[in-house]
């Protein structure tokens, strides 16, 4: 197997059976240049499967997949990659891999195309033995959100709610560990808020999952329009979840793996992160529900597998058997 890449950091993937080969990213004004030279990369070992793993990746794939007249998987991860493969004009043979139910129903729904042509992998999660929140009941509790600060996801609504309930007493820390452009008009509305020592806009060193070891909920405050690997490293790393009804995420089962908002709004937030810091046993009980959930659902080993039945598949469609006379 290939790893192909304009991300340098993948280089470190190399290991055995993996090879990585990173090449320039393509842009305008070389992109026929350095397509060209990918190309040549490929070619003393050429493939017969490419795998595209997100829309950012179709148009490089589509280009491997042509010139070297090998089989296409698409994997949707996200409304994004959905949107882009539905667009895309490849004739040659293809797949498509989806990571959740909800998009693996829109995609269906939208291209007409054949169940058995679209497979459901779900993403493989490491779990915890067993819930991590609110095991201290003397510290002070920690509320983490990952969600990008972007327009629409929900980040400006989380600070309304954490205001609402430090307004009616409650007390405990907010993390919000994710990043983008929205970040200066957010930490703006924190301070209007009055809430900068109780609100902490950070950037964790090293994987993320690392910063959820010791906190106590876990909040994405709008419906996800992509599968989000943080969001399931929270629900397989014994936090109570708070997600919101609507995205592409078949993880949330209500009141089973996460509470479940109906809509993202200050109001609806606050009220579900109040019933979890005021309810400890609750918040343990979804815990322990996501987390046998994740090992049920999620395992490394079904990921594999299954996605190399996808392999195994396509390379049958090209395989020569003999014949015995």
């Amino acid at each position: 197997m290939r790893l192909v890449t304009s991300a340098q950091e993948a280089l470190s993937l190399t290991l055995g059976p993996v090879q990585v080969t990173v090449y320039d990213e393509l842009n305008w004004l070389m992109r026929s240049r350095r397509m060209r030279r990918l190309l040549d990369l490929l070619a003393e070992r050429p493939p017969s499967v490419v795998h595209a793993m997100s829309a950012g990746s179709y148009g490089v794939a589509e280009a491997v997949a042509v010139e070297y007249d090998a089989d296409l998987i698409y994997q949707i991860t996200a409304v994004e990659d959905l949107d882009a493969v539905l667009a895309s004009t490849h004739t040659g043979l293809r797949r498509v891999v989806c990571a959740s139910a909800p998009l693996r129903e829109r995609y269906l729904a939208a291209s007409g195309a054949a169940p058995e042509q679209v497979a459901l992998i779900r993403p493989g999660v490491v779990c915890a033995e067993g819930p991590t929140c609110f095991l201290d009941d003397e510290r002070e509790p920690t509320v983490l959100s990952t969600a990008d600060l972007l327009p629409g996801t929900g980040v400006d609504r989380l600070i309304e709610a954490v205001h609402l309930l430090h307004s009616r007493g409650y007390r405990f820390l907010t993390f919000l560990l994710g990043a983008g452009p929205e970040e200066h008009r957010l930490r703006l509305l924190v301070k209007e808020r009055g809430l900068t020592s109780c609100v902490v806009f950070a950037q964790p060193e090293g994987a993320t999952i690392r910063a959820m070891v010791g906190a106590d909920v876990f909040i994405q405050p709008g419906a996800e329009q992509a599968l989000s690997a943080r969001t399931l490293q929270a629900l397989g790393q014994g936090m109570a979840v708070i997600g919101v009804r609507g995205g592409v995420h078949d993880a949330y089962i209500a009141d089973q793996t996460a509470l479940v908002v109906e809509h993202s709004s200050a109001g609806t937030l606050a009220d579900a992160m109040a019933r979890l810091l005021d309810d400890h046993a609750l918040a343990r009980r979804l815990a322990e529900g996501a987390i046998a959930h994740m090992k049920a659902q999620h395992t490394m080993s079904a990921m594999v597998q299954q996605t190399v039945e996808v392999y195994r598949a396509m390379a049958l469609h090209r395989a020569t058997f003999p014949i015995n006379r």
